[in-house]
C-alpha cells in the first residue's frame, strides 16, 4: 500500500513567508505572570482597591473602575455579564439592541455610540468580529478616539492584527489614552464560564492596573509584551490551533486506508 507524505508539510511555505510578524515576534520580550494569575478567589476582587490612570500619567487608587462594553455577541454579552454580576458599573454599546437591553435589564446602562460609552467610563472594552469593526468602533466617527481624554484606558479583546494592534494604540497615545490589545481563547464556552486564556499586549503597569478586570472575564492571564503582542500571541496560537486540526484530518485519511472505522477512530484521537 502506498502510504503519502503528510498535506500538512504544504502549511510550511506560508509560514516562511510570514516574514513580518515572524521578525515582530522575535523582537518582543515574552513574559509569562506566575501561578498569581491562576488564583481564582475573584469574590475578593472588588474589596481590593482598583488603580486607574491619573492624568498625569501615573496610577491612583480608587473604590471602582466604571467599565464600557462594545459589542455584546457571542462572546462581548457574557463576558460584560460576569462584570456586572462582580459589581462593576458597565455602561454598554451594541448594534443589536436586543442585547443591550438584556444587559440593561440586568443593571447595566445604555449609551447610544462608542463615543458616548467612553465618556462615561475608565476603561473601555470591545470585543468586536475583526479589524475594519475595531477601527470603526476606536478611530472613527462617534467612536471612541472623539471622546478621549488623558488617563482613559481602551482594552481591545476583538481577534485582529498585530499591525492593527500597533497602529490603534499610537493614535490613541496621541490623545493620552492608555491601549492594551488583550485578545483571548477558549471560544463562547470560555467567556460564559470565565474561563478564557487571555493574551496582552501594552505597557505592563497598565496591564497590572486592568488584571482585577482580566480576572473576572478569563482562568490564564498573560501578559505578553508590547503593543502588538497580545495579538502576535494569539496569531502564533490559532497557527498551532491549524496545525493540529490539519494533523487529525491527515490521521483520519490514514485511517481510512486502512478502513479503520471513523467514527471510533476520532473518538480514539480525541482522547488519547
Amino acid at each position: 500500500m502506498k502510504i503519502r507524505l503528510p498535506r500538512i508539510m504544504m502549511l510550511t511555505p506560508i509560514l516562511l513567508s510570514r516574514k513580518t510578524v515572524a521578525k515582530f515576534l522575535l523582537e518582543q520580550k515574552s513574559q509569562v505572570n506566575g501561578a498569581s494569575d491562576r488564583d481564582r478567589n475573584i469574590s475578593s476582587v472588588m474589596a481590593l482597591p482598583l488603580h486607574i490612570m491619573t492624568e498625569s500619567g501615573g496610577i491612583r487608587k480608587g473604590d471602582k473602575l466604571r467599565i464600557g462594553f462594545i459589542g455584546l455577541g457571542l462572546m462581548g454579552k457574557p463576558m460584560a455579564l460576569h462584570l456586572l454580576e462582580k459589581g462593576y458599573s458597565v455602561c454598554v454599546f451594541n448594534r443589536n439592541k436586543a442585547s443591550v437591553n438584556e444587559l440593561v435589564a440586568r443593571g447595566a446602562r445604555a449609551a447610544e455610540s462608542p463615543s458616548r460609552v467612553a465618556q462615561e467610563s475608565d476603561v473601555v472594552i470591545d470585543m468586536v468580529t475583526d479589524a475594519p469593526d475595531v477601527e470603526q468602533v476606536l478611530l472613527q466617527e462617534d467612536g471612541v478616539i472623539e471622546s478621549a481624554r488623558k488617563g482613559l484606558i481602551v482594552v481591545d479583546m476583538s481577534t485582529n492584527s498585530p499591525e492593527t494592534a500597533i497602529l490603534v494604540s499610537s493614535q490613541l497615545a496621541e490623545k493620552g489614552v492608555e491601549f492594551l490589545d488583550a485578545p483571548v481563547s477558549g471560544g463562547d464556552k470560555g467567556a460564559r464560564e470565565a474561563t478564557l486564556t487571555i493574551m496582552v499586549g501594552g505597557k505592563k503597569e497598565v496591564f497590572d492596573a486592568c488584571r482585577p478586570i482580566f480576572q473576572v472575564m478569563g482562568k490564564e492571564i498573560v501578559y505578553m509584551g508590547s503593543a502588538g503582542s497580545g495579538q502576535a500571541t494569539k496569531l502564533s496560537n490559532q497557527v498551532a490551533v491549524a496545525l493540529h486540526t490539519l494533523a487529525t484530518c491527515e490521521a483520519l485519511l490514514l485511517g481510512s486506508s486502512y478502513d479503520l472505522p471513523t467514527k471510533d477512530l476520532l473518538r480514539v484521537l480525541t482522547n488519547g
